[in-house]
């Protein structure tokens, strides 16, 4: 690395270092140049003005005298200032011109060419002030270029000195560089397709050949790397093409050219294949052209030919009919390119989207259409109803809304099973449109809402007759499964114009309509007025406080109706009811909340207070006297298929530490019979817990005997519409005693509700009977009037 004579063979003029030493020569003598003539100027301007200065300290300081000795005409004093003045080697001569006689005196040497400074100053009279006379300096410039002499002297060898350094310096840096020009010439021996690391590196030294030899080995160790690399690259790019040419097949895309004027086309492989056509046989335009189904052949080419004419880009979507027979959906995208000598030339990329159009179909079925009964969903619905009401506002004609709700879909839910509430669902949507028009519309809009459209009818009483039929129809026995039971709907009916001409009021209506109908006592139907959205807003305000009321449980609570015992006419028990103190409306009975709180679902929440503040008080009673009495709480039926009831109950006694015989669960004849299996199962699993169980308001249901023999129950409470009556209603005394004769038979207790006077009491007695509620005894009192009713005794100690 170190031969010389390697750099022999380089053109020295072509060198960064000979350019270096040139750039260098020229900015040296410019920057030379240029500060020898600011140097120059600068020494020169100076001194002259110092020399200046000199003569204007002369010239001031006989001025004064000279004024004086002028205005007297003392020439023997004027002349020895002058002499005085002359003194001064550097004052060359001396001229006074008198302005006054026009006289000049000279003192002084005779002046020549000699370079000189001239100092002209105006003498004034001190007395007249006016000009006297004028007086001329001659001042030397010898000892100026002596000094300029000197220092051109010195500058020259200051300029000589540094050109000796600069040459020096130059080959200091022709020495420097030397090196990277032998490091050039063995560069210029590298080969990229040999990459070997330069020789005779000394990885101790620092001076410039090392490090960039250093740094070149670096380079070519990246270089290998790199090629390294890009073989993986090449490698991978090769995998991926070749996983891009297996996507193209799985997508079924195609690329096609047609050049005007060839006969054949030029097809790619997969274009052949979603042809059916085989490569070996070339491919001519009007054969591609027999591929296309017949209904599309004709919209292909127009599309083609515009596309020819304006030399654009196109998108179309078509049939082909396979080699195979088989009928594939396309979709082509391309453009047309006219070049200068006049060639046109179609190229294209055609995709088979048969599955894509089948997924299509599929999305929007489901966008649209309900998956479990197929019928249209609400947003189908709410097109049809929009195109329903603008042919009707064309023809000048009405159409009706049938919104349409099961009664207790939820109980079906819970009791039987969710797989049975949906195959009741499915068939509720046969059933219902196996009575409806072609014309008619009928939608699923939610869980068990069903809405129907029915357009083309004259009125009201068309939309009645309708809704009675499907009533009729919804009534019928259900067979599914191993279940079979009866069901019922609630329907409200709105039309247009009648009500309004807007869609969603309209819908609003019918919904409102029906939650009136279900208000009625269900399994009816109801048109729409205005006072009903008076009462959905009432109860919508009632909702909203009840939820509040629920939320903090401090408007809730509790009263207590005693139970006496007929032959020791003692309190045994009690019924709890519940109370809202509503903070505007004052004390709500459960008959103004209690249907709300059951369809809104707030009843579990209000059930599970009431079992948690009754099993509360009853530990209070516990510890305090000597007598507690035992507590009976209804349960909604709701409440009662709630799948948690039974591990609340225990929860709440084994919390507050109560015996399960002193609380009693009732629940009503209409439910204990809606799934005689389930409540079997229920009844049975809060009897294992020890719990009293009673049924309520017998005789108003459709209880069976048989049944009943079966429940494990230990009261039934006799309702008070056969009580109330029965001393002058001898049916109803036939009815109360049936039940107290029956009871006694299957060993239950009976318990007589609405109790208000001595004939019923002696009446009961009578039959038998065992306990009264009633008026008679006491009205439904807060806990602290029925402790002071109930316990008379003494208190524990």
């Amino acid at each position: 690395m170190k031969n010389k004579k390697s750099c022999c063979g380089l053109n020295e003029r072509k060198t960064i270092s000979f350019k270096i030493m040139v750039i260098i020569l020229i900015a040296s003598f410019l920057f030379v140049s240029i500060v020898g003539m600011m140097t120059h100027s600068l020494f020169n301007s100076n001194y002259k003005k110092l020399e200046q200065e000199k003569l204007d300290l002369i010239v001031k300081s006989i001025v004064p005298t000279m004024s004086v000795n002028l205005s007297l005409l003392d020439t023997k004093a004027i002349e020895k200032e002058v002499l005085e003045v002359l003194k001064n080697p550097n004052i060359l001569a001396v001229e006074i011109i008198d302005v006054i006689h026009g006289e000049k005196t000279y003192f002084g040497s005779t002046i020549t060419s000699m370079p000189y400074f001239t100092k002209i100053e105006d003498i004034y009279g001190s007395i007249t002030h006016e000009k006297l006379a004028e007086i001329h300096f001659y001042y030397s410039q010898e000892h100026f270029k002596m000094l300029m002499n000197q220092f051109y002297e010195s500058f020259a060898l200051i300029f000589v000195l540094y050109l000796m350094a600069m040459f020096v310096f130059m080959k200091f840096i022709m020495r420097s560089l030397e090196p990277i020009q032998i490091l050039a010439i063995e560069m210029e021996k590298f080969d990229p397709n040999k990459p070997t690391l330069l020789s005779e590196v000394d990885d101790s030294s620092s001076d410039e050949i090392a490090m960039i030899s250093r740094a070149n080995n670096k380079m070519i160790l990246s270089i290998q790397n790199y090629s390294a690399n890009l073989i993986q690259t090449k490698n991978s790019l090769e995998r991926q093409e070749a996983h891009l040419k297996n996507a193209q097949y799985m997508a079924n895309i195609g690329s096609w050219e047609y050049f005007l004027g060839d006969e054949h086309m030029l097809l790619s492989s997969e274009m052949y294949r979603l042809l059916g056509h085989h490569k070996s046989q070339k491919m001519s335009w009007d054969k591609f052209l027999k591929y296309i189904v017949k209904e599309d052949r004709n919209y292909f080419e127009q599309v083609i030919t515009n596309a020819l004419k304006k030399g654009a880009t196109f998108s179309i979507e078509y049939q082909l009919k396979r080699g195979d027979s088989r009928i594939v959906n396309i979709k082509t995208n391309g453009k047309v390119r006219k070049k200068s000598s006049g060639e046109v030339r179609i190229m294209a990329v055609s995709m088979d989207i048969t599955e894509q159009n089948e997924s299509q179909k599929t999305i929007e079925r489901l966008a649209y259409y309900d998956a479990l009964t197929n019928l249209p969903n609400r947003t189908l619905f709410k097109d049809r109803l929009q195109e329903s009401i603008a042919l009707a506002r064309r023809e000048a004609h009405s159409v009706a809304i049938l919104f349409i709700d099961l009664d207790r879909f939820k109980l079906i839910n819970d009791s039987l099973g969710h797989s049975v509430g949906d195959q009741l669902l499915a068939e509720v949507a046969l059933r219902l449109n196996s009575q409806l028009r072609e014309v008619d519309t009928l939608a699923r809009v939610g869980g068990d809402e069903f809405i129907i459209i029915l357009p083309h009818i004259k009125g009201a009483e068309d939309a009645m007759l309708v809704a009675k039929k499907l009533l009729d129809v919804m009534q019928k026995k259900w067979e599914l499964g191993n279940s079979s039971f009866y069901t019922t709907s609630s329907i409200g009916v709105s039309l247009y114009p009648m009500h309004s001409e807007d869609m969603d009021i309209l819908i609003k209506y019918a919904d409102t309509a029906m939650y009136k109908a279900k208000d009625l006592g269900r399994n009816s139907a109801k048109v729409y007025d205005s006072s009903m959205s008076d009462d959905v807003n009432r109860d919508l305000e009632l909702e909203q406080d009840l939820r509040e009321a629920v939320k903090n449980t401090d408007q809730l609570e509790l009263y207590y109706q005693a139970k006496v015992d007929f032959i020791t006419e003692e309190i045994v028990g009690a019924e709890v009811l519940i109370r809202w103190n509503h903070p505007t409306k004052g004390i709500l009975y459960p008959d103004s909340f209690i249907e709300l709180a059951e369809s809104t679902g707030m009843i579990l929440d209000i059930g599970q207070f009431v079992i948690q503040k009754s099993v509360e008080t009853l530990a209070l009673w516990n510890k305090k006297y000597l007598n507690p009495v035992n507590l009976a709480l209804n349960l909604s039926a709701r409440q009662f298929q709630h799948n948690g009831l039974i591990k609340n109950v225990q929860n709440a006694l084994e919390t507050y530490d109560v015996s399960p015989e002193l609380l009693e669960l009732e629940i009503t004849e209409s439910i204990s019979m809606e799934n005689i299996t389930q409540t079997l199962r229920i009844l049975k699993e809060l009897k294992s817990l020890g719990i009293a169980l009673s049924i309520d308001d017998f005789g108003t249901g459709y209880s069976s005997l048989a049944y009943l023999k079966q429940f494990p129950v230990d009261y039934l409470k006799i309702d008070r519409e056969f009580v109330k009556d029965m001393a002058v209603d001898h049916d109803d005394a036939t009815i109360v005693q049936t039940i107290i004769s029956m009871a006694m038979a299957l060993g239950l207790k009976t318990i007589a509700e609405g109790v208000e006077d001595t004939e019923h009491v002696a009446m009961l007695r009578k039959m038998g009977c065992d306990y009264a509620q009633g008026y008679y005894y006491s009205k439904p009192i807060p806990l602290s009037e029925f402790e002071k009713l109930a316990f008379k005794k003494e208190k524990k100690a």
